[in-house]
Formats: C-alpha cells, sequence, structure tokens
C-alpha cells in the first residue's frame, strides 16, 4: 500500500572501535531533499536503523560532528 521511503547516505559518525561502535550515526537525504538523522540499534536479535532527528536536523548533526572531533582529540 504504502512504499518504503529511500534514503541516500550523505555522512556518518562513528564513536568508538571501527568494527563495533558505541554510537554510529547517519545523516540521510531523500529523493525530495527531507533529511533525517539515523542511529545504529544493535541491542538484541533485531539489528536496524532508527531515526533520531527529524527536525533542525543540519544544526543536530553540525554539533555531532563537533562532539566526535572532541572525542578524537581526547583518545
Amino acid at each position: 500500500m504504502f512504499g518504503e521511503v529511500e534514503y541516500k547516505v550523505i555522512d556518518e559518525v562513528k564513536f568508538g572501535p571501527e568494527d563495533n561502535p558505541g554510537t554510529w550515526l547517519r545523516l540521510e537525504e531523500t529523493a525530495k531533499g527531507t533529511r533525517v538523522i539515523r542511529s545504529w540499534s544493535g541491542a538484541g536479535k533485531n539489528n536496524y536503523w532508527k531515526v533520531m532527528y527529524r527536525y533542525d536536523v543540519d544544526n543536530q548533526w553540525k554539533q555531532w560532528k563537533q562532539q566526535c572531533q572532541r572525542t578524537r582529540l581526547r583518545t
């Protein structure tokens, strides 16, 4: 009945080890230009991407990128 919306990955950040990050986020965009931030949920048997932010996405992504830079500088 309703089709699944296709998203294109624009950027991603990982906190923690590359092969098993503690936090893994993606900035994604639809063909219409709608952007969302998704986080990876690897808990339990069901692994999937879930929407974390739908509003003020550009500002939120900027803050996550800054946090990622600060975290990398500390390690």
